[in-house]
């Protein structure tokens, strides 16, 4: 039966303290085998995972491709569906009908319900500035800078790196 990471991780240690104690040398056969058997399962183990995160990875990149391109068919039908609903408005709009039963459906053309739709202009100098957000962004270039410089900000400071896992 193969042992855990975690069991080899507990052996690695429990064969260093031998060796710290002075229980053994490194030189005994049986505690040399000791380590090559650790090794080796270690190493075997640690492959294993590996092999499972990049089929994990594989597989999570496999439906998100999947999901693209269901989302992009989905998109197509919708552009289809509007497209055809544009035409049939127009269609009864010409034709000046509100209403037509169909032997599966009850089609209207009816104005639309809510507030009227708001048009303005897409350049905001061309706005009275009363009727403008000024909503304060946080500029972190700015900050990383003066923390890098010396200068100390309340509650901002400059992180750990993290550690991250490169399987090749």
């Amino acid at each position: 039966m193969s042992k855990s990471l975690f069991n080899i991780s507990e052996e690695m240690t429990l064969l260093e303290e031998i060796i710290e104690n002075g229980d053994a040398t490194e030189e005994d056969d049986w505690l040399v085998q000791w380590f090559e058997d650790l090794q080796e399962g270690m190493t075997g183990k640690v492959d294993n995972y590996a092999a499972l995160i990049q089929s994990f990875i594989a597989r999570a990149k496999a439906l998100r491709d999947e999901q693209k391109r269901m989302a992009d068919r989905a998109q197509t039908y919708e552009n289809n569906a509007h497209r055809l609903k544009d035409r049939l408005v127009a269609f009864f709009q010409v034709h000046d009908i509100k209403a037509l039963d169909t032997p599966r459906y009850r089609v209207t053309a009816a104005k639309n319900g809510g507030k009227a739709p708001l048009i303005v202009p897409d350049d905001p100098s061309k706005i009275d500035e009363k009727f403008l957000k000024m909503e304060p962004r946080i500029d972190k270039v700015a900050i990383r800078e003066a923390l890098e410089s010396g200068e100390e900000i309340d509650g901002c400071c400059i992180g750990e790196r993290g550690t991250s896992l490169r399987i090749k």
